[in-house]
């Protein structure tokens, strides 16, 4: 039986994993000490994250704007604009129904956590 849906992940999966075996052994003895933890995501339309890190930060793994854009109009807006972009927090002007809105979007959580409708 075939899986043609599962290869690319596995693919993926094999050279984070090898990845990750060269980024540990290349790290110098004293590095090594601390143990660092290995951390591997799979996201739905983000690929493959990879970060070797201490476990109590992991890494964020935030989503693009044409990703916040998708999310959006899922949420049941059209006319979906980016009004402004910083590291975390995306602007976005969208409308649903007659009314538009100016939507704050956490691109790092994937949610849309402020909403405030233009007047007018």
């Amino acid at each position: 039986m075939k899986l043609p849906a599962f290869k690319p992940f596995l693919r993926a999966g094999a050279v984070a994993l090898a990845l990750g075996v060269t980024a540990v052994s290349a790290m110098p003895a004293q590095a090594q000490s601390s143990s660092p933890s290995l951390s591997f995501s799979f996201q739905s339309g983000n690929g493959f994250g990879f970060s070797v890190g201490d476990r109590a930060r992991p890494q964020r793994h935030c989503i693009s704007d044409r990703e916040v854009r998708r999310l959006v109009e899922r949420s049941g807006y059209r006319g979906v604009r980016i009004y402004g972009s910083g590291d975390r927090y995306v602007r976005v002007r969208a409308d649903e129904g007659r009314r538009s809105y100016i939507l704050t979007v956490d691109a790092c959580r994937a949610r849309i956590v402020d909403r405030d409708r233009i007047r007018g």
